[in-house]
């Protein structure tokens, strides 16, 4: 309701049940508003399947066959607008295929209903640009364009992108103090103050992260080490089996890629405090999100006794 009485330009919606919302809203508004379905195209993006979201058993877009029911659906309505289709294929997708496969199926559909009648004015064709955690062998942005721009520049229709993490990913670094090593007959861990609350991704999907230590040490003789969290949780593990000269307490790690996904998805599990922000240009830093104080963890409960 609120985004409709601001005048967000387009909804994308997911799902029939959306639609109707949409639409008694603006009924009750006196208002048309415009949409954009997002479609699931059924196409695996080769990436980690927990971040695959255009593949046909996952929970989003419209399925494939449905577009026409819906489209004649929404129109018997009256007060939404089909302005666009979209789509979006999954998170951190390092090849061009999946795009290549995507473009084609959605300006196929685009151009069916352009044209029936229907005068569509963009396609968003998602994000899902990978960067470089491990090594990964990616194509360049200007590549991307080429598949874009190659298959809609005679088709009118203006092209819409949501490169996200591939903008901001590589822009963060989480900071952790080490408070202590552990050495088993199995493992040598090495405890920091950082935690899976603090960096959901390795816990939540088992994520890759560079970790490197700020200080760079004289000593070479590397160990075999996982770097853990303090949280009461196994899945508390921000990196296994990685090669380290063997911090000592008080040494500094830093872990790499923290840009997206790193502060939106930090939580207080565990009654943490999430930790502070700070922004740095060559010699220059500001603070720009301070540190939890102990108050908010309790400052919205109520005690009526």
């Amino acid at each position: 309701a609120v985004a409709i009485e601001v005048g967000v330009s387009c909804f994308n919606a997911e799902s029939v049940s959306e639609l109707e919302l949409l639409n008694t809203l603006a009924i009750k508004r006196s208002v048309k508003v415009a949409v954009s379905l997002r479609i699931n195209l059924g196409i695996s993006a080769h990436t980690n399947r927990h971040i695959a979201t255009g593949v046909r058993n996952s929970k989003f877009g419209i399925p494939f066959p449905e577009l026409p029911s819906t489209v004649s659906e929404m129109h018997r309505w009256g007060n939404l607008e089909l302005h666009g289709l979209a789509c979006h294929l999954g998170s951190q997708i390092t090849t061009l295929r999946p795009f290549q496969h995507a473009i084609r199926k959605m300006k196929a559909l685009a151009l069916s209903l352009v044209s029936s009648g229907i005068p569509l004015k963009h396609l968003n064709l998602g994000g899902g640009f990978g960067i470089e955690y491990k090594n990964e062998k990616l194509p360049s942005l200007e590549k991307y364009a080429q598949v874009f721009v190659s298959e809609l520049k005679n088709t009118g229709l203006e092209l819409v992108v949501e490169p996200g993490r591939s903008i901001v990913g590589r822009a963060g670094i989480l900071l952790c103090r080490v408070l202590n090593t552990k050495k088993t007959d199995s493992k040598l861990f090495v405890i920091v103050d950082g935690a899976m609350n603090d960096l959901m991704r390795p816990a939540l999907y088992n994520a890759y992260h560079n970790i490197q230590p700020a200080l760079v040490r004289t000593n070479t003789n590397k160990s075999i080490v996982d770097i853990v969290g303090p949280i009461c949780e196994n899945t508390d593990c921000l990196g296994t089996k990685r090669k380290l000269v063997l911090p000592n307490v008080g040494d500094l790690l830093f872990i790499t890629h923290c840009g997206a996904y790193g502060s939106s998805m930090a939580s207080n599990y565990n009654a943490r405090l999430r930790a502070p922000e700070v922004l740095v240009e060559g010699d220059r830093f500001s603070l720009i999100r301070r540190r939890e104080a102990m108050q908010t963890l309790w400052a919205m409960e109520e005690f009526n006794p």
